[in-house]
């Protein structure tokens, strides 16, 4: 994976097709979950946005198994 990486892709596609940044992120204050922002949050982790863990440390994000 990219985890390793150091440089990290400044924007990734998301999985409507559009770009996805740090900002564009649903924030971790997030209470509704739906498909449409976890399908974000595993695009930018495949992308190498951030990291497994950097999505579960901001907030309510949890590890589950796909």
């Amino acid at each position: 994976m990219l985890e390793n990486q150091k440089i990290r892709p400044a924007q990734v596609i998301g999985p409507l097709g559009e770009p996805l940044t740090l900002d564009s992120l649903p924030p971790p204050s997030t209470t509704r979950w739906v498909v449409r922002r976890k399908a974000e949050v595993v695009a930018a982790v495949s992308g190498g946005l951030l990291t497994v863990d950097e999505a579960c440390r901001s907030g309510s994000r949890k590890k589950t198994k796909v």
